[in-house]
């Protein structure tokens, strides 16, 4: 909200189905136009739409969509309570 000058900009941020991509800093340095990326490890678990509607949407996918994310090892552990706690929230 502070970056673009409206906190509006937060609403209709989480009301779009495209969340983009956040990278994980492990060596600080610069990125240049024009530089590649490497994947370093694929992971067969769940995409980052699925854990963007489970934290942003309550309900959606049920259970069993919500323990996948719980139990994914490369989700941080801040996330997964996150989504526990908005995916239980619809059961109160």
């Amino acid at each position: 909200g502070i970056r673009f000058g409206t906190q509006s900009i937060l609403k209709t941020f989480v009301n779009k189905p495209f969340p983009g991509v956040y990278f994980r800093v492990i060596e600080e340095g610069r990125v240049l136009t024009g530089d590649e990326l490497i994947l370093i490890k694929e992971v067969d678990s769940i995409s980052i739409t699925d854990v963007y509607w489970l934290l942003f949407k309550k309900d959606l996918e049920g259970n069993e969509l919500t323990m996948k994310a719980i139990e994914c090892p490369d989700l941080p552990q801040s996330c997964k309570d996150s989504i526990w706690k908005t995916q239980n929230a619809t059961e109160l």
